[in-house]
């Protein structure tokens, strides 16, 4: 339970990057074209699939246990 917590907040502080990535690239003018999409793009994707990753494997917890519960009646 603490990893998909942990992978979750993972996912936001990336989507906050990326946010970031972006105003910094158009706003402030900071970053590149190209080097604000590119960190802006990576750090959205990865935080898209850490995100998924954390969901999914909170998918089968209850079914597990109900299994295990009707086996040992």
């Amino acid at each position: 339970m603490i990893g998909n917590s942990m992978k979750k907040t993972a996912s936001f502080l990336a989507f906050l990057v990326s946010f970031l990535a972006l105003i910094m690239t158009w706003e402030m003018k900071l970053l590149s074209n190209m080097g604000g999409i590119f960190v802006a793009g990576l750090s959205f994707v990865a935080a898209i699939l850490m995100w998924l990753d954390a969901h999914d494997s909170l998918q089968g917890v209850g079914q597990k246990d109900a299994r295990r519960t009707k086996a040992d009646q």
